[in-house]
């Protein structure tokens, strides 16, 4: 078992600096603090400031500078430990690194179990996986994570196009620093950072049993702990509209349309594990350190059509292309190295029949486009299922969902 408690105060405020002036409809200032203490994790402050101008009717901008701060959640503070597998390429201390194995290397294989007649002669890494054990450690708890958060953006309402209703434009541009975020180090990072970063404490993770990572109960302990960092960038853009059925010059009985488009261009996906590991950009890239493609542009776009009881509309969920890491480019077929742009298309129809019954029918994935297969030893098991991104797309083909809906 485990918990946590927290006791928090915070204050918030929305300042009026300036109203009903020239370029000035409205400026408005707004601000917050919070206290929070955590236990067991401990006491941070966090704020935020920010200012909100509205120039006219049609025009409003937008800045806000945070201070953020997320806890570890009761499965990161209390986590039996469990075995599976992990993706790794090479194990430094085996016989395919042989001819490359210094004094240094072969004191810290020893250093890990290992007897100095078995330091490079012990198989390598089959299958490209290796046992992992997860978990918490209890003596080590994740220690909240904190972000600065910056965006800026604007929200254009442009009545004076009247044959639309309600129209809306805005977009925002984001900045996200985290520091210290909450998760595991990759197996290989943690192999690397024992045997060629000289790193103690992940020497101190390796288990090897006979020598080698291969027997059952050997394997690294990848536990949930602080990283150093991870950055994001990027540009959300939302527009939405409304067209009445006397803008085709038909009757009203004909209902109303209602188009939304949601796109996400990111500018910025990068994360550091340790202070000694690299940066890993992970901008349009998938593989054993990014995991999940991170695609640069992705939209949902969705119309809806409303006539009395009646409502229908369709979905286009976009997502764009992206490429395998280039370190892993050498060892993987060509068909794998790149996922190119993919569409998704959805169906739904519901019904009123009355104030208290509503039917409904939808169709997921209406072209039954399959996913995209790449192969096994691409990222690690938690992304790569069955040989493909089951989080980011659809893996069951054509899905049909009728609902009935009751107020009572």
């Amino acid at each position: 078992e485990g918990g946590f408690n927290v006791q928090e105060f915070f204050g918030e405020a929305i300042l009026p600096l300036a109203t009903d002036r020239a370029l000035f409809q409205s400026l408005d200032l707004e601000l917050g603090v919070r206290y929070s203490n955590f236990d067991p994790t401990g006491p941070n402050t966090t704020w935020k400031a920010g200012v909100n101008w509205a120039f006219n009717d049609t025009l409003r901008m937008r800045v806000m500078r945070q201070k953020a701060t997320r806890a570890p959640n009761v499965g990161e503070l209390a986590a039996p430990t469990t075995s599976g597998l992990a993706n790794a390429t090479f194990d430094p201390c085996s016989v395919t690194n042989a001819a490359r194995i210094t004094a240094a290397v072969r004191a810290l294989c020893i250093t890990t179990g290992m007897t100095s007649a078995q330091v490079g002669v012990v198989p390598d890494i089959t299958a490209g996986q290796i046992n992992i054990f997860s978990g918490t450690n209890l003596d080590a708890l994740p220690e909240p994570e904190e972000a600065d958060t910056t965006t800026v953006g604007f929200v254009l309402s442009p009545s004076f196009l009247t044959f639309l209703k309600s129209p809306v434009v805005s977009v925002d541009y984001y900045k996200i620093a985290i520091k210290g975020y909450i998760g595991t180090l990759g197996a290989q990072e943690i192999l690397d950072g024992c045997y060629t970063g000289g790193i103690t404490a992940l020497c101190s993770q390796v288990r090897r049993l006979n020598g080698n990572l291969l027997e059952s109960g050997s394997g690294v302990q990848a536990f949930t702990q602080n990283l150093t960092s991870a950055d994001a960038a990027g540009v959300d853009l939302n527009v939405g509209f409304g067209l009445g059925a006397e803008t085709f010059g038909l009757d009203d009985k004909w209902g109303s349309l209602r188009v939304s488009y949601n796109a996400n261009f990111t500018t910025s996906n990068e994360s550091q594990s340790s202070p000694i590991s690299a940066v890993i950009d992970c901008l349009g890239l998938y593989g054993n350190q990014c995991g999940n493609p991170s695609p640069e542009y992705r939209h949902v776009q969705r119309t809806t059509w409303t006539m009395g009881d009646l409502r229908m509309s369709y979905l286009w969920r976009h997502i764009g292309k992206s490429s395998v890491e280039p370190t892993q480019k050498a060892s993987v077929f060509d068909r794998f190295e790149t996922i190119e742009a993919y569409n998704f298309i959805d169906l739904l129809a519901s019904y009123n029949v009355n104030d208290a019954l509503e039917l409904s029918l939808s169709v997921n994935n209406v072209f039954e486009e399959e996913p995209p297969i790449v192969g096994g030893e691409i990222a690690s098991t938690s992304s790569n299922g069955g040989n493909t991104f089951p989080q980011v797309y659809d893996p069951l083909g054509r899905v049909f969902t009728i609902g009935l809906n009751v107020k009572f």
